[in-house]
């Protein structure tokens, strides 16, 4: 099977159970930290990059770019999900547009695997 070299995605933010337990913990915990480096995407899309759980990959958006570790989600295909934390935050908009809260879903991503 030959893999695509990138992918283009939507990204979604959100709590995950171990992200709120690591924040109840301190965002300096060693549980809060793991947790916010990971990103979630469907069984198809890992195949599609040539994936396997803990490879790394790059997320990139119009705000920023990141890197983190895979892990398989429960997903719709096109769409990744990282566990809201400071890595998340480097790709998310920063404009409220008058709500006062900044857009942490549906924002347009690329996804490429990294080299180790």
């Amino acid at each position: 099977m030959a893999f695509i070299p990138e992918i283009h995605a939507i990204l979604i933010t959100g709590r995950t159970l171990r992200q709120g337990v690591g924040v109840a913990d301190g965002k300096d915990s060693d549980v809060y930290k793991k947790e916010t480096s990971l990103v979630e995407l469907s069984s198809s899309t890992m195949e599609m990059l040539g994936l396997k759980h803990g490879d790394s990959v790059e997320i990139s958006t119009d705000f920023g770019v990141g890197r983190f570790l895979c892990r398989k989600g429960d997903l719709p295909e096109g769409i990744i999900f990282i566990p809201y934390g400071p890595p998340a935050n480097r790709l998310t908009r920063d404009a409220t547009e008058g709500s006062g809260m900044p857009g942490f879903k549906g924002i347009p991503c690329k996804v490429r695997r990294r080299k180790t």
